[in-house]
């Protein structure tokens, strides 16, 4: 018998929320048979257990029958828990309703009650049409089509024929206009993850989103989509004042359509913190921190109950906007005090977040510490994110760390580790053709810094400060700096003001600078 860290079961059991957990007690206890019995008191073992070990419930029930198909009898009771939980969710889930209504329409015809099921599946349409479930919708006059065929032909007329015909080219539209989108959508968002994405073919995205929408009378949910991309789109080239209207079309249309908020309720939350940074970068603090409120309020305006994928989507989103916007004005100390809530998010989610969003934060945390110049715990965030195995795949966080530790050693005065630093930095970088201009201005910096005599120390920031303003607009400059503003830690330096306060002064120019 093999001790499992994890199991289906056993996760699937964990999943539940304590309303879950009581249907499904509730809808094993209907049924009197041993095995639902056994279930209820596998589940019931399971369920306070914080880890999975198979010989723990080998040794918990070595009396009882079930253990010789102990595999058959895991994958009943998991069946039982998704039965139980379909029952429990068909009334929150509009496609549950729906082929609902669609089996028992199929039950009514094949018993030849040709009128009632008419009347389920017009209800069904209804639903559906609010709803705007296409491709269900799709399945529905296909079944109405079925119906319509149980007539004789010299009762049907081609009035009707031309009605059902219209409204079938329209739901066609919506389907393929939909498929389009989606597509358009996913090759644009496959670009902007790309090095080096280039502005022509962005060009031709928006080019083509454009042409495929034009003159078409668009849906609620094909209208997000529209904005969704619109949005996304002139986010990637700068143009934050278009970025935002699209946002905020999307924000009134989820808000004036419950089916939608309700039923995509990750559609709203993913708007509000693109909303929030993209005012961030306006300069809009006021709409930024009304956004930010809604976005922490969010749980009241939607009527239905968050699961934990919905639980962690906020905590991420919440806690990882707040945070940049923190950073981004300078007020790095009430940053530092929302560290210990977002580490203990973190634990409690681990298993469940993308390793490129735990080492964002992580990067995130090292640039708090290195503003309020703490050197060495900035070190300690740092040294997690390079010595995290498999980082190929998240080669933008691993470069931009390489640097910020370059940055820290020439802080801490680590002049006998800076060498082999450099040396390893520079060939990271080499072997993934991201030595552009504003990498090779740093390495070269940090290179002859400890070469310089105290006197020169004051030139070389300043003409380090300097080359970094000339930089400005290069594509690889301006994405690091998204990360960790490089400029204003050149100027502290070049000043002798803090980190925190110049960020302070940047983002609240008319208040004068206090040392």
């Amino acid at each position: 018998m093999s001790k499992v860290i994890q199991d289906h079961l056993f996760e699937l059991i964990k999943s539940l929320s304590r309303s879950e957990k009581r249907y499904f007690k509730l809808y094993i206890s209907r049924h009197k048979a041993t095995d639902k019995n056994n279930y209820g008191l596998l589940f019931d073992f399971l369920e306070k257990k914080e880890t999975y070990n198979e010989q723990e419930v080998f040794k918990q029930f070595k009396k009882e029958a079930f253990l010789n198909n102990f595999s058959i009898t895991k994958r009943r009771l998991y069946d039982q828990i998704l039965s139980a939980l379909d029952a429990f969710h068909t009334v929150n889930s509009v496609d549950a309703q729906l082929y609902k209504m669609m089996h028992g329409a199929d039950i009514l015809y094949k018993k030849s009650l040709y009128p009632h099921a008419s009347r389920l599946l017009n209800s069904a349409c209804k639903l559906a049409k609010k709803n705007e479930r296409y491709s269900i919708l799709s399945e529905i006059e296909d079944k109405q089509r079925q119906l319509l065929e149980t007539r004789h032909y010299s009762s049907i007329s081609k009035g009707e024929l031309e009605e059902m015909q219209l409204k079938s080219n329209q739901l066609l539209e919506q389907v393929t206009l939909q498929s389009k989108l989606w597509f358009a959508k996913s090759y644009l968002f496959i670009d902007l993850n790309k090095k080096g994405q280039e502005q022509e073919q962005l060009k031709q995205h928006h080019s083509y989103i454009n042409e495929i929408t034009r003159n078409c009378e668009l849906s609620v949910s094909n209208t997000y989509l529209f904005n969704h991309i619109e949005a996304a789109y002139y986010f990637a080239v700068n143009d934050y004042e278009n970025s935002w209207k699209h946002l905020e079309s999307n924000i009134i249309l989820l808000e004036n359509n419950t089916f939608l908020l309700e039923e995509f309720p990750n559609y709203y939350i993913g708007t509000l913190t693109n909303a929030i940074y993209v005012n961030e970068k306006l300069g809009n603090t006021a709409k930024a921190d009304t956004l930010l409120k809604n976005l922490k309020e969010v749980t009241g305006l939607l009527r239905i109950g968050l699961s934990e994928d919905l639980l962690l989507k906020l905590f991420l989103n919440t806690s990882s906007i707040e945070l940049s916007i923190l950073t981004s004005r300078g007020e790095f100390e009430q940053a530092l005090h929302s560290l210990p809530y977002i580490e203990n998010g973190l634990k409690l989610y681990e298993a469940k977040i993308p390793q490129q969003r735990q080492l964002f934060y992580f990067f995130q945390f090292a640039g708090v510490h290195i503003a309020l110049e703490e050197y060495a715990e900035a070190l300690k965030w740092i040294n997690r994110i390079l010595n995290t195995p498999n980082m190929d795949s998240n080669e933008d966080i691993i470069a931009y760390t390489h640097i910020l530790n370059l940055l820290v050693h020439l802080e801490l005065k680590n002049n006998q580790l800076l060498p082999y630093t450099l040396k390893s930095t520079h060939r990271f970088l080499k072997t993934r053709n991201r030595l552009h201009s504003f990498e090779q201005l740093i390495l070269q910096f940090i290179s002859n810094f400890s070469n310089y005599r105290e006197i020169d120390k004051q030139e070389a920031w300043e003409k380090l400060y300097s080359k970094l303003i000339s930089l400005r607009d290069t594509k690889d400059y301006q994405s690091f700096s998204s990360y960790f503003d490089f400029e204003t830690w050149a100027e502290s330096k070049m000043t002798g003001r803090p980190f925190g306060k110049l960020k302070k002064m940047k983002n609240n120019p008319q208040k004068p600078l206090v040392d």
